[in-house]
């Protein structure tokens, strides 16, 4: 009986004394919302690239494509030109066939006089460059057929390897988004809490850095700004006097960091089409009008700004002009990743369009929002 009652006092130790326990078990529940948000964030890193991946395999299928067709377009070109020369060289053989002859000059020349010996001998010899020149051309246009085959053959190997890159990007998007799904609905309660909380903290931190950045970008273009008008001008050299007329042009401002200057026409139309589809929602290679990607919303903006763009992050990088982050204007695009997987529209002030990842929505955000930003490009 005594052992009895110990047991049970011990045991009823932990619920007599809450305090620590408690503490731990919040202090548990702070770390693996930390773990589940740091999860879902690496894996909308992954969606992000995977997405990308997907978008430039099918860039990647629509030149190999366009690569069959003309690849194609020759291998016909050429199998009628082998069908005439080969119709060329029969033609040849029926003549030769009867006339006994290579060609039907031939028995006229056998019997022309003795005095013709030396017109005879030519048109012999014409007659066999004919039939030889028959037979380069038609084994020519074999050799041309062979290899207009292989790059055929070459085509479309490459549309195939293309479309096995998108169908595995593909698929382990899907296995990626089942993972965040299977995550998300695991996290019930205070745990759900905890990790909005936390991703709270981790947005906050990111805006604050990026606002950080700007800050010292512009401290920078002002410090620069300063140390150029406080130098001497350079001595003048022109014999003409210098005018009196007063103490001569102020020197223009530095630009305002950030965009400062006006937006032209094309980029101005782009923001506003973005800013149309604010809370559209992110869908995987998507291209609007209802959802969009990343890439897939830039270039949706843009074409309502007049311009053509890829639709992947990494070949509109390829195909814009770099630009410094403190010469960024409105309409500029910002790239994130090594290698680029996002892409962004800034709006000016800091701030961007984007459709971030999938779960979420186009919306406005700091620059610095995504961690591994790369630069920036002008269409």
């Amino acid at each position: 009986m005594l052992a009895s009652t110990i047991v049970v006092a011990v045991l009823a130790l932990p619920v007599l004394i809450p305090g620590p326990a408690s503490a731990d078990a919040i202090s548990d529940k702070r770390a693996q919302a930390e773990q589940i948000t740091a999860k879902l964030d690496q894996l909308n890193q992954r969606l992000s690239m995977l997405d990308e991946q997907y978008n430039n395999a099918q860039l990647g299928l629509v030149k190999a494509e366009a690569d069959i067709t003309d690849a194609q377009s020759r291998v016909d070109a050429t199998n009628a030109d082998l069908e005439r020369r080969s119709g060329e060289l029969r033609s040849f053989a029926v003549q030769a066939y009867m006339t006994g002859n290579d060609t039907p000059a031939f028995e006229a020349v056998l019997t022309s006089s003795a005095d013709e010996a030396t017109q005879k001998k030519s048109y012999l010899e014409a007659a066999s460059g004919s039939r030889q020149d028959l037979l380069d051309e038609l084994s020519s246009t074999k050799q041309k057929l062979a290899q207009e085959v292989v790059k055929l053959d070459e085509a479309k190997g490459q549309a195939q390897g293309q479309r096995d890159l998108a169908a595995k990007a593909r698929d382990q998007a899907d296995a990626a988004i089942n993972e965040q799904q299977q995550i998300q609905s695991q996290t019930q309660g205070e745990l759900a809490t905890l990790v909005q909380q936390e991703q709270q903290r981790q947005a906050e931190a990111q805006l604050a850095k990026a606002k950080a950045d700007a800050a010292a970008a512009q401290a920078a273009t002002q410090a620069a700004a300063q140390a150029a008008a406080s130098r001497p001008a350079p001595p003048r050299t022109s014999t003409v006097p210098p005018s009196t007329g007063g103490s001569g042009p102020a020197p223009a401002p530095a630009p305002a960091p950030g965009g400062g200057g006006a937006v032209n026409g094309g980029a101005a139309a782009a923001i506003a089409a973005a800013r149309s589809v604010l809370g559209a929602p992110y869908v995987w290679a998507a291209a609007g009008p209802n959802a969009f990607d990343c890439s897939g919303l830039v270039m949706w903006a843009w074409a309502h700004g007049g311009r053509s763009l890829p639709h992947s992050s990494a070949a509109m990088y390829s195909s814009t002009r770099r630009i410094a982050m403190s010469d960024i204007q409105p309409g500029d695009l910002v790239f994130y990743g090594t290698p680029i997987h996002h892409v962004a529209l800034y709006i000016g002030g800091g701030q961007i369009i984007h459709a971030p990842h999938s779960g979420s929505y186009v919306q406005i955000d700091s620059v610095g929002y995504w961690k591994d930003l790369k630069g920036a490009g002008r269409v």
